[in-house]
């Protein structure tokens, strides 16, 4: 027994202390009930955990020693990170030693903020359950899109509250639900007849949800539909609002008006460019795309599989109509118009073969199989069936055969040296050097542009792949000439519509970065402390900074000292 607690007591000299604080990064003033966590570092798995007292102090005994971070979390505050620089940056590693006792650790938790509001229709009503959505500015494949960060659903006045928003940029959103569309369930008036009503949060609204829910037979539905408002009240997303929410701050009065929007019906018929007749023979097996969406309660996404009949509400724009069946697909496209549009008729058909080539350029070996050329129809909103496996993936001489390809308009793939959007897949080893030099159909440059398929394919796809890609790398320096750590880098080309050759990668704890595979060009590289995740694909917040970015010719593996953007 004597040994045991000889040896405990041995072990628990090796174990060390650390204390600390945390205080409100505004007012120093304490935060009680916070929680401290000491987490491994490289698993990142929780070890120890601590809460702070009345006076906002915490402390960890008989801490093992290795390396740890330091985390702190509490409702109405943001998680922080000790020695964190920014928001969700990463925090330093601590180092925690045999025996040894720390304190006076301090960090400051900056408090969230709110918006606050109501929604409310052309009358002044409150539009109850409308779900109201806080956004985030970022890019999918290039193009601007609004994230949902939070939501929140507003009471019988109309009023919402999103609460808990981390400090920053918001734009602000509501969608009105549709109350004839199954989904919540409320009861009113005790249950008593006609007094329960089902919605769900999207689509059109009836604007009385006490409403019967089946319209008398000399009654015609109204044809209009809500679409998705942003603050101040447009439903452009591209004419949205910023909202700046400061720390510990509510934007009260951030009120939303929705009002209908007119739209026309589009009714026709599908058929099996085979048979003539519908495109199959059992419910529902067939489904109707509409783009843009517009939706309206009462109306089936599916083609009547006996009639091949379909009806759909859409918007005065340009419309796309797609049928797909199975392995058949079948587009028409609809012209800008307010009227509606009687005895369409939708032709589906089986796709057809399109054949193709990998070359290496100086004809090196490399493994093509583990390549996979696709196409995805542009504008990627519109809808086509997906190709059986093993479609487009190269033989060892460099041929392939890309199936079920309908007429459309498309961007070619080739995963993983060129994809859709901005993420990349990991690239096995023999192709770190490799990229898409050039994709040629017939004379047309699809690598630039779309590929177009009229009916059965004319041409082969000649894809040219290059083996010199580089790898740039170097220090973001601050304006102190020292490495700043946790900054952006960005690197855009001279051709900004090619999405896919923009680069970015954040610096390490020694402002040092790392930008692979670039195709030899022309381009400008840039540096921020503090930026919105793909904000350089935009080209009007590019203008900015024109003149803070350096000029790059990529031809083989460079070094570069980029200068930081600071924060404004």
């Amino acid at each position: 027994m004597n040994l045991i607690l000889l040896l405990m007591g041995a072990l628990l000299a090796q174990t060390a202390s650390i204390e600390g604080r945390i205080l409100q990064a505004q007012t120093n003033e304490p935060v009680r009930k916070a929680n401290v966590e000491l987490r491994a570092l490289e698993s990142d798995t929780l070890q120890y955990l601590a809460v702070t007292r009345d006076d906002g102090r915490f402390s960890f005994q008989n801490v093992k020693p290795g390396k740890y971070r330091m985390r702190a979390s509490r409702q109405g505050f943001v998680t922080i990170e000790d020695g964190q620089r920014k928001a969700n940056g990463r925090g330093n590693p601590i180092d925690v030693l045999a025996a040894q006792a720390t304190s006076g650790m301090l960090l400051r938790m900056t408090p969230t903020g709110a918006i606050s509001g109501r929604v409310y229709d052309a009358d002044g009503q409150p539009v109850v359950k409308a779900t109201v959505q806080a956004l985030k500015l970022g890019y999918t494949d290039g193009k601007r899109a609004l994230t949902v960060m939070q939501t929140a659903l507003a009471n019988d006045l109309g009023e919402y509250r999103l609460f808990w928003l981390p400090p920053g940029r918001y734009y602000l959103g509501a969608v009105v639900p549709d109350w004839n569309i199954a989904g919540d369930n409320i009861t009113l008036n005790g249950g008593a007849p006609g007094s329960s009503v089902q919605g769900s949060r999207f689509g059109a609204a009836i604007p009385d949800p006490v409403s019967a829910s089946q319209l008398p037979q000399n009654v015609t539905a109204d044809t209009n539909t809500y679409l998705p408002i942003y603050f101040p009240n447009t439903t452009d997303e591209e004419a949205a609002g910023v909202l700046e929410v400061g720390a510990g701050a509510t934007l009260s009065g951030m009120d939303l008006q929705v009002r209908p929007v007119r739209t026309r019906m589009l009714r026709g018929v599908a058929l099996d460019a085979e048979t003539g007749k519908p495109p199959a023979a059992t419910p529902q097996s067939a489904q109707l795309v509409v783009s843009p969406r517009a939706n309206r309660a009462g109306l089936s996404p599916f083609v009547n599989a006996q009639t091949g009949a379909f009806e759909a509400t859409a918007m005065h724009a340009a419309t796309n109509i797609a049928v797909v069946g199975g392995l058949k697909v079948g587009r028409v496209a609809i012209p800008i118009g307010e009227t509606d549009i009687d005895g369409l008729q939708v032709v589906i058909s089986a796709g057809v073969p399109l054949p193709g080539e990998v070359k290496v350029e100086g004809g090196a070996t490399l493994p093509l199989q583990t390549l996979r050329l696709s196409l995805r129809l542009d504008p990627s909103t519109l809808f086509g069936p997906q190709p059986p496996p093993g479609s487009g993936v190269p033989a060892a001489n460099g041929s392939f055969t890309i199936q079920n390809v309908t007429s459309g308009d498309y961007r070619v793939l080739v995963t993983p040296l060129l994809n859709a959007g901005t993420l990349t897949p990991a690239i096995p080893e023999p192709l770190k050097k490799v990229y898409v030099k050039s994709m040629r159909y017939g004379d047309v440059d699809v690598l630039n542009n779309v590929l177009q398929i009229r009916g059965r394919p004319e041409n082969a796809l000649l894809v040219v792949l290059g083996t010199d890609a580089s790898t740039l790398s170097g220090t973001v320096i601050n304006a102190d000439q020292k490495p700043a750590p946790e900054s952006t880098v960005a690197l855009v080309p001279a051709n900004r519509t090619r999405f896919d050759l923009f680069r970015s990668a954040a610096t390490d704890a020694a402002g040092a970065f790392k930008l692979e595979r670039i195709p030899p060009g022309e381009y400008k590289m840039f540096a921020w402390e503090d930026v919105d995740t793909g904000a350089w694909f935009d080209p009007q917040f590019l203008k900015t900074f024109e003149d803070r970015g350096i000029l790059v010719t990529v031809s083989g593996d460079k070094e570069y000292r980029l200068p930081l953007i600071p924060m404004p």
